[in-house]
């Protein structure tokens, strides 16, 4: 009976001990940090790209977008910050570009059309991947003006 009750209180004990020592031997912290070197997203803020949008050859109003561009791990931020502003017509030329190839179907594009092909476009002019996606952070319509 002595036997039983000490066995009993060495495992409770010991039990007990790897539950408030956490993990003593490191079998779960292994795993923990290993999703800790994930490399964090870097994001970059770009505001008042324009999209046309085009019915019949004409466009009759504008879609303003405030993106943020979530680069691939690695990237420099510092590079793709430097070079947002050159960026910008690059940009408003594949919006042209997409709306453009949706009108000639018949429709206005959507806006995973719209964000792949600002995604391809900043790739293109960065001469790699470096644009992982692109997020749209907020949308405003603008209507067109009519010049005489």
């Amino acid at each position: 009976m002595i036997f039983i009750v000490s066995v009993l209180l060495v495992v409770a004990g010991g039990g007990g001990w790897l539950i408030y020592r956490g993990d003593p031997f490191g079998i779960f912290d292994r795993h923990l940090r290993g999703s800790a070197t994930t490399p964090v997203p870097i994001f970059v803020g770009l505001t008042g790209v324009g999209v046309p949008m085009i019915r019949h050859g004409v466009v009759y109003r504008y879609l303003m977008l405030d993106l943020v561009l979530e680069l691939v791990p690695g990237a420099d931020e510092d590079e793709v910050s430097a070079g947002i502003e050159r960026l910008r017509p690059v940009l408003t030329g594949a919006a042209q570009q997409i709306s453009t190839t949706a009108d000639r179907l018949g429709r206005e594009p959507t806006l995973d059309e719209i964000k792949i092909g600002l995604a391809d476009a900043a790739n293109d002019w960065f001469r790699r991947e470096i644009v992982a996606d692109v997020l749209i952070q907020r949308t405003s319509n603008v209507a067109a003006q009519k010049i005489n």
